[in-house]
């Protein structure tokens, strides 16, 4: 199956994170990226824009959701491909509307942060230090260093 994953950047080069909510079957209490499935036949920018709605009340134009990479990501009870996207937005966590069966909070996360935290296999966060993050990650640490 199909997964969109955003990494949403603020101008201190800060990454937005979501806890997810504890009723959540996988990774409850965790702090996850903006993410989800893509429906069957559904655009996969459509999906992302879908789940920023959904999950964090945020309207976006495509144009500003920019493309990252494509991960192929191999797991023994099937294999799932992530899309991953970025955009730069600038807001105060209080002003997010979060969806509360999903979510319990946001929070800006400093980029390096965020990055030991999964370089270290930080029970905290959904991302471990598997190569295909890694890889995402390194992306992301790209165009913060070039802004």
């Amino acid at each position: 199956h199909k997964i969109v994953v955003l990494f949403i950047i603020n101008k201190n080069n800060q990454i937005l994170l979501e806890k997810r909510s504890l009723s959540k079957r996988i990774h409850p209490g965790v702090w996850a990226l903006c993410e989800g499935h893509v429906g069957v036949k559904e655009d996969n920018y459509v999906a992302m824009k879908r789940e920023l709605k959904e999950e964090l009340g945020v309207e976006a134009n495509q144009d500003s959701i920019k493309f990252l990479c494509k991960v192929l990501k191999k797991r023994e009870k099937g294999s799932n491909v992530t899309f991953a996207y970025y955009m730069f937005l600038d807001k105060e966590e209080k002003d997010f509307v979060i969806q509360e069966e999903e979510l319990s909070e946001v929070k800006w996360f400093d980029f390096y942060k965020y990055k030991n935290l999964v370089l270290n296999n930080d029970s905290s966060v959904s991302f471990s230090n598997k190569p295909s993050n890694m890889e995402m990650l390194s992306k992301i640490e790209s165009i913060i260093l070039s802004r």
